[in-house]
């Protein structure tokens, strides 16, 4: 019989509201006796410190980013940038100096026009956007420097294994896969999902899931990647938890799924593949199928918000270290959803675990620190509030 016993503790180190900096302490204990079936688990005591930040705005400056969003790294100042669906604009933040630097209309007609944000990305003073058939580079002053048309991505697909028949987006809520672009600034280049299925279909094919774009030379690569085979030539009844999620480190490609635990890399220039069981200690690490062919389109979204969900693994290149966030399932949209934090070394192996206040939204990872979005119910819409996980602290 397993028993689980939570400990929390929160320290508050200054009352100002708008310089609150809270240091927070999860101490889990993990105290399992042998089961029936003769499995254990580790015992551990776990110490999750974090500081809470609070950024002054006024209207028309959100409180909550729901997605689109994305950070960077700039010398030595963490700048965050969101699209703000009430201006149709690019708003930036200092989180380093907790401070507010601007908005950035975006142009919606003409030869620089962007209609739709699906996804963003940051590099430097310049913004990268997915809309529904380009990838648009665009300068700080809102003009386009650089467009890769999806046709493109097709045509490449179809020189690479001559199948025809791919999208670039799937049906499905898009939780954990498209809240922003993966873009790699060392490489200079984004890797998006590719999806090899039929277009009257979401039955999965064996076929690359990835491409490598680079806006500046407007070339796409496609990555000699594909579904695990448990997934390949079935009727997909996992929805877009079936949507790969990429990260790179070097010529290492990282890539996992949200349905399972699992995570998988492939070497650029030796060609390895290999695959790392990093399972979760608390919960389980295969999400459940969806199998009912009659169901409607809102019991396929009732699905998967209330689905275990492993998100992108990240990368934090000043300490070498990978993180991974997952939410565990839930039987209702209305119940708060349980969200943990993996820490991973180099060889991939797990470090620890930790579970995350409940409050805690999106994950945002730089070269150097983790933060996490925080929904604070008493917010009059005075401050955007995150959290910076103190992970010197940690390893």
């Amino acid at each position: 019989m397993n028993r689980f016993f939570l400990k929390e503790a929160l320290c508050k180190t200054n009352s100002s509201r708008r310089n609150n900096v809270f240091f927070g302490w999860y101490l889990m204990v993990l105290t399992t006796l042998f089961c029936s079936c003769g499995r254990n688990y580790e015992s551990e005591n776990q110490i999750l410190p974090y500081e809470l930040i609070d950024i002054p705005i006024k209207f028309p400056y959100l409180p909550n980013y729901e997605n689109r969003i994305y950070i960077v790294q700039k010398d030595s100042t963490d700048i965050l940038g969101a699209y703000n669906h009430m201006t149709t604009s690019i708003d930036f933040f200092d989180i380093t100096h907790q401070i507010t630097l601007r908005s950035l209309p975006l142009v919606r007609e003409g030869p620089n026009g962007v209609n739709v944000v699906a996804a963003m990305a940051l590099e430097n003073s310049s913004v990268i956007v997915e809309s529904m058939r380009d990838f648009i580079l665009i300068d700080d002053s809102a003009q386009v420097r650089a467009k890769v048309s999806t046709s493109l991505i097709r045509d490449s697909i179809y020189m690479y294994d001559g199948i025809k028949e791919y999208k670039t987006l799937r049906s499905g809520v898009t939780l954990g896969n498209f809240i922003s672009l993966y873009y790699n600034a060392a490489n200079k280049e984004l890797i998006h999902n590719i999806f090899p299925v039929s277009e009257n279909s979401d039955k999965i094919y064996s076929g690359a899931i990835g491409a490598r774009i680079n806006l500046q030379d407007s070339t796409v690569n496609i990555l000699p990647i594909q579904y695990p085979e448990e997934l390949q030539q079935s009727d997909d009844p996992y929805e877009s938890l079936a949507s790969p999620n990429f990260t790179r480190n070097g010529d290492l490609i990282i890539y996992n799924f949200p349905w399972r635990s699992d995570v998988y890399s492939y070497h650029l220039k030796t060609g390895k593949y290999s695959k790392y069981n990093l399972r979760s200690l608390y919960t389980e690490n295969e999400a459940k199928p969806f199998d009912d062919k009659n169901a409607s389109g809102m019991d396929f979204t009732r699905y998967e918000f209330c689905s275990l969900r492993f998100e992108r693994v990240h990368y934090v290149k000043n300490y070498n270290t990978y993180v991974r966030v997952h939410n565990n399932s839930r039987n209702d949209r209305s119940e708060p959803q349980s969200k943990y934090l993996m820490l991973i070394n180099a060889d991939f192996k797990r470090m620890a675990e930790y579970k995350l206040p409940e409050n805690f939204t999106y994950c945002l990872c730089t070269e150097n620190s983790l933060y996490f979005f925080v929904y604070d119910k008493e917010n009059d819409d005075s401050y955007l509030r995150l959290a910076k996980i103190d992970l010197e602290a940690l390893l």
